[in-house]
């Protein structure tokens, strides 16, 4: 049983069924000149609630913000290592 003070206590709701979402497409310039566009589906789930509560302010936003800047890192840094090789 949980005791929720009105004026002291905040209540928020969280989701630990797995999510899924599509990861914006990212535009990379390969070695030969050419745009391509990758884009992903990412899944996720909570398993600590209190921990992704305590530690970021919207864990799907920044969630979706990590994923989109992994896939930009790791496709560039492909390119730019086998254009150098």
């Amino acid at each position: 049983m949980f005791f929720i003070l009105p004026c002291i206590d905040t209540y928020i709701k969280v989701d630990l069924r797995t999510v899924t979402f599509d990861v914006p497409p990212q535009e990379i310039l390969t070695k030969d000149s050419v745009t391509v566009a990758v884009d992903a589906v990412v899944y996720f789930r909570i398993f600590n609630a209190v921990i992704s509560i305590t530690n970021v302010e919207d864990a799907a936003k920044s969630t979706k913000l990590l994923a989109a800047t992994t896939l930009r890192n790791v496709f560039y840094f492909e390119s730019f290592y086998l254009y150098l090789f």
